[in-house]
């Protein structure tokens, strides 16, 4: 039986049927993670992208809904996180190339609207790591390897107990003005050896981040040991996930590690995150970094995402 499609512009009546695409493209690979009908309309409804333009689906010849290709990006920091899935039965047709290679190009115009000319333009997607197919892919578009990372994921069955630091750590309410140099600080200290060398952000476009609706002040957890910071656990509203809380940045000082302050920031989170309403947590982590995946998992979080990340990076146009 020939097989063949079309690419076409999105439109709201697609959510169901992309979001059946992407689940069960993911789940073909061994991906646990889902998407959900809200979280297509969250991304559509970004302020950044018009969806009906932007985003691309494609539809076989008897009308059947076989791809879909998007993406979200944050203008404060020039970067961008995409999304191209096929259905297995469609794969091996150039359907997975021509969903990336457009939405990147759409990006890049987008981007020229609403990003600094001096910000560099960075497009990262994940791939399951038992996809070799998309790894090529990426690799003939451009796109550089960069490491294996797992989304870690706990949801809240019921309300989180609430923590309290361990003696002698104290909680104080985040003020933008007052303490964003300090704990960009810390955040530099603590991710120094991050092998995405993500400590290596300038402060300005660290600063940027807190400039965007993700933001909320009330969700960055300060611990300190009399005047001086001892650990940080900063987290923001998900944008492709907004039933979810999204852990960013979670790093203990060395002189108070093995204390249990790392464990009461991220379960601090948890009932925070509960109280609001959200459905559960979850963040990224390096996967080849098997401490730190086994300090989630101790807190109850369970790898739900085996991914390999890649990243190209666009000239202005």
């Amino acid at each position: 039986m020939q097989r063949n499609a079309r690419l076409r512009p999105f439109s709201q009546q697609d959510i169901p049927a992309l979001v059946d695409v992407i689940n069960t493209a993911n789940a073909h690979y061994g991906d646990r993670d889902t998407v959900t009908e809200e979280d297509i309309v969250a991304l559509s409804a970004s302020p950044y992208v018009v969806a009906e333009e932007d985003f691309l689906i494609a539809e076989s010849d008897s009308g059947e809904i076989v791809g879909g290709g998007v993406f979200v990006f944050n203008p404060a920091t020039g970067q961008a996180l995409g999304l191209a899935r096929v259905l297995p039965s469609y794969e091996r047709l150039g359907l997975g190339t021509r969903l990336l290679m457009q939405t990147d190009a759409v990006f890049l115009r987008r981007a020229e609207r609403h990003v600094s000319p001096a910000l560099p333009l960075v497009m990262s997607r994940k791939t399951a790591g038992t996809c070799d197919g998309a790894q090529v892919l990426l690799g003939k578009a451009g796109y550089v390897r960069q490491y294996v990372q797992y989304t870690m994921r706990y949801d809240f069955e019921a309300l989180p107990l609430p923590v309290t630091l361990p003696t002698p750590f104290t909680l104080r309410p985040f003020d933008i003005e007052r303490d964003s140099r300090a704990v960009y600080e810390v955040f530099k200290e603590t991710f120094a050896q991050h092998r995405m060398q993500v400590a290596q952000m300038p402060y300005e476009r660290w600063l940027a981040q807190l400039q965007t609706p993700l933001f909320t002040s009330d969700l960055f957890f300060i611990a300190y040991h009399g005047e001086q910071i001892a650990g940080i656990n900063l987290c923001f509203y998900a944008a492709d996930y907004p039933h979810l809380g999204w852990i960013e940045m979670l790093g203990v000082r060395a002189p108070y590690r093995r204390q249990g302050l790392g464990t009461a920031l991220l379960k601090h989170a948890f009932h925070v995150f509960a109280l609001r309403g959200l459905a559960g947590a979850a963040l990224d982590v390096d996967g080849e970094d098997a401490a730190t995946v086994t300090f989630y998992q101790r807190a109850g979080m369970r790898i739900v995402q085996h991914a390999v990340l890649y990243s190209k990076s666009f000239e202005k146009l």
